[in-house]
């Protein structure tokens, strides 16, 4: 179906809360903030989720996280990583649209001072030709359905060991991500 169908059919079934998400931060001008006594003895876990919830599941569309500018783009990023690996790993993340922005999540890690995890991407990016990880989702599935087989042995070896290295530091991921909130968005 083609998304003017989708739009048309949005529109008929009263459903515009991506457009009404879309609206929203672009008339805030990308200046979304969360108010600090709202947040207030919350421990780091509890305000990963909550700033989790307010930005990412509230405030923006997530599906375009290019339409915003940093560091709400990068909250944006870290909190689609962060899913991802929850639900599947790297291999997860390399098959979902978020993989799309794969050059500024690696920048939304760098500024949140997760540059450890750059090192797999690095890693990721060696996969591919020219070692350009391809925004578009067909193309990168393409791609990753040629390597996988060809390395297979080896593909599933460094899968693994990033998906461990990578839960085993989940907490310190999340602290980060709190870090770099309170530095940017909580005000």
């Amino acid at each position: 179906m083609s998304p003017f169908w989708w739009r048309l059919l949005r529109y008929l079934l009263n459903d515009r809360s991506a457009e009404t998400s879309s609206t929203r931060e672009d008339k805030a001008d990308n200046r979304f903030r969360l108010v600090r006594s709202d947040l207030e003895g919350l421990d780091n876990d509890r305000l990963f989720e909550v700033v989790k919830d307010e930005v990412f599941n509230r405030h923006v569309d997530k599906d375009r996280p290019d339409r915003y500018e940093e560091p709400l783009r990068h909250l944006i990023l870290l909190y689609s990583l962060y899913d991802q690996l929850m639900a599947g790993g790297w291999e997860h993340f390399l098959f979902s649209r978020y993989a799309g922005y794969f050059d500024h999540t690696y920048r939304a890690l760098q500024a949140a001072g997760l540059g450890e995890w750059t090192a797999i991407m690095d890693d990721i990016r060696q996969a591919f030709p020219r070692g350009k990880v391809p925004a578009d989702l067909r193309e990168r599935r393409h791609e990753l359905e040629r390597v996988i087989p060809l390395r297979h042995d080896d593909w599933d070896e460094r899968l693994r060991r990033w998906n461990e290295w990578s839960e085993a530091r989940e907490s310190y991921f999340r602290q980060k991500v709190v870090e770099y909130a309170r530095r940017h968005l909580i005000g």
